[in-house]
């Protein structure tokens, strides 16, 4: 990861303990107000598993962390990450929509190439199905989050999807069922980032 970096103008990178579902339980969890199974239940049919339950507070862990440090912005990886380095390098931050709260830099979408072209290689939300491996926030985003993630009762990707503001005259599979709050998001593509466990290159160690 570190080699991927150095490659890229970021700053200010760090790694951010993961939280260890192996080392989780339920009844915990549903006692801290970490974890909610009956809406966890409601919206999928299942309890969450508890790798799942993990990676979901390991996001909010970090939303926890941005909001706390103020800072403006950050960009959240997994740790199988695939860094297309030319891709990022070219990201216009001055340029994202005003008051954009998500940006996806890797997404499994409903069709290639997406639909809803904002401008260049960023568009709208209508194609966006899954992924919160590579993304960026804003600090506006972060405390959206924040405020929202605990009790869990989505994957991480799956709560972010839920609370996203989607196009008003698109359906979407998502569209603010079960919401929390309203994020404006977009999506650059191609990707900037491409997930290594689900092409094989390289597995995650979040369980």
């Amino acid at each position: 990861m570190l080699e991927q970096v150095d490659r890229t103008e970021f700053s200010n990178f760090q790694f951010v303990e993961g939280i260890n579902g192996a080392e989780l339980d339920v009844e915990g969890l549903t006692r801290d107000g970490l974890y909610d199974d009956a809406t966890a239940r409601k919206y999928h049919g299942r309890p969450l598993r508890l790798g799942e339950i993990a990676l979901s507070l390991s996001h909010g862990k970090i939303y926890d962390q941005i909001v706390a440090n103020n800072q403006k912005m950050a960009l959240i990886l997994e740790d199988d990450a695939i860094f297309v380095t030319s891709r990022i390098n070219s990201i216009d931050v001055a340029s994202l929509p005003a008051n954009w709260d998500i940006i996806f830099l890797s997404s499994a979408l409903s069709h290639y190439p997406p639909n809803g072209k904002i401008k260049g290689n960023l568009y709208n939300t209508e194609s966006w199905r899954a992924s919160a491996a590579a993304y960026l926030v804003s600090l506006s985003g972060a405390a959206k989050l924040a405020s929202t993630y605990k009790p869990t009762c989505h994957a991480a990707d799956g709560f972010i999807g839920r609370n996203i503001d989607y196009p008003d005259n698109k359906a979407h599979d998502f569209k603010q069922v079960g919401a929390r709050c309203k994020l404006n998001a977009s999506l650059v593509y191609p990707d900037c980032m491409l997930n290594g466990s689900c092409l094989g290159f390289s597995a995650s160690t979040i369980r």
